[in-house]
């Protein structure tokens, strides 16, 4: 949880999450609430709250972000306190706020029901990537299923140009799975 401003490879990894946000969602047009939108105040709930990342979009939207670097996977009662700040934020602004927690490692399974639960984004996002290509594993938890699922997005600029033989399947929403073969 942010309690002040982050230095060094902390700020580092808020600046590339913060990148990354604003590329995966150009078509919005985030820009910074504050200065750089790294390490962003607000007036909540009585007291000064900070968000590692804070962006807003041309119609006032905003997108807030918890980026961190911890060894251990992220535990329920930090996600829970990211989860609240965010209500507290939605409920003080009276708009849209999107609420993504970055880790560079793992998420309790707990924490992942809760992010489900309040409506707040998971994603394991490795630190030192370049930004032209960038990935990203999100987590969500389906209760229908009693299970964690994955699912990894990956941004390339430039042009892939594979050797050898490529191969496709597409895994469908209602767990089917369609072998495409060999497609290149």
């Amino acid at each position: 949880m942010s309690r002040g401003k982050a230095y060094g490879a902390d700020r580092d990894y808020q600046v590339l999450c913060r990148d990354i946000l604003i590329k995966r969602f150009s078509r919005w047009l985030l820009l910074p609430c504050a200065g750089d939108g790294i390490d962003v105040a607000f007036e909540l709930g009585g007291t000064m709250r900070t968000f590692d990342v804070a962006l807003t979009d041309v119609d006032g939207r905003l997108v807030v972000a918890e980026c961190r670097r911890t060894k251990k996977p992220v535990k329920l009662l930090d996600l829970d306190a990211f989860a609240y700040r965010v209500e507290l934020l939605r409920k003080s602004k009276k708009c849209e706020v999107a609420g993504i927690y970055f880790t560079k490692t793992a998420y309790q399974a707990g924490a992942v029901r809760a992010g489900d639960y309040s409506g707040i984004e998971v994603a394991v996002c490795a630190p030192e990537q370049p930004l032209s290509s960038f990935s990203l594993m999100f987590h969500r938890y389906d209760a229908d299923r009693n299970r964690r699922l994955r699912r990894g997005e990956g941004y390339f600029e430039g042009h892939i140009k594979p050797e050898g033989s490529l191969f496709a399947k597409v895994t469908h929403p209602d767990g089917s799975v369609e072998d495409l073969g060999r497609i290149a």
